[in-house]
């Protein structure tokens, strides 16, 4: 028993739980990190062309509102389409 008055052997058990979960999160996060990318570039590009557009016509935040939007359904498309092949 701990200082707690909690056996130790369920919370050595309790870590070894929380460090799988952990190392599965890290395997989870590290195949799907080009998805995240993909999806954040999208974001990126298209927002940052609508802003362009936005300064050169004078538009305040229409085309980047519209580039913000439009980089989030490329990027959530292309995320399903890699999930659905595999």
């Amino acid at each position: 028993m701990d200082d707690k008055g909690q056996p130790l052997v369920g919370r050595s058990l309790k870590f070894l739980v929380r460090a799988r979960s952990i190392r599965f999160l890290q395997a989870n996060l590290s195949r799907g990190e080009p998805d995240i990318l993909a999806i954040n570039g999208a974001v990126i590009a298209l927002g940052g062309l609508g802003f362009i557009i936005d300064c050169f016509a004078d538009t305040a935040p229409w085309f980047f509102i519209v580039g913000v939007l439009a980089g989030v359904g490329i990027g959530f498309y292309n995320l399903a389409k890699t999930a659905w092949r595999q």
